[in-house]
């Protein structure tokens, strides 16, 4: 008795993948040219990004001086940018507990219609 074969072997002599040009070959050869060529559309993106590193470099010379400009004093950053948000904060948290509360117990009212 012989034992049944569960899954047959697909013939090699007559493969099912023929692969095709598709759309999307051409949409890119159109869009770009042909790879590795002058007109693969390498230089296009790549030119304007190259031609504003001289730019770049520079303005690091403005960067050092407004960085020489700035100031230091300890605290002074986070008196101007944080000390607004961090009285804002509990204020706004208490808010968002008030909510989840009314969410968990339904007959809590927190002026939700």
């Amino acid at each position: 008795m012989s034992t049944p074969v569960l899954l047959q072997r697909l013939s090699l002599a007559n493969p099912i993948f023929n692969p095709i040009t598709t759309d999307f070959a051409g949409y890119v050869k159109q869009q770009l040219g042909d790879l590795g060529t002058g007109t693969d559309g390498w230089d296009a993106v790549y030119n304007p990004i190259a031609a504003a590193i001289d730019g770049d470099i520079a303005s690091l010379g403005d960067l050092d001086t407004l960085i020489s400009a700035a100031s230091f004093t300890l605290g002074a950053f986070g008196q101007v940018m944080f000390a607004a948000l961090d009285g804002w904060l509990p204020g706004w948290l208490k808010e968002g507990q008030d909510l989840n509360n009314a969410v968990k117990v339904p007959q809590v009212s927190v002026g939700i219609p």
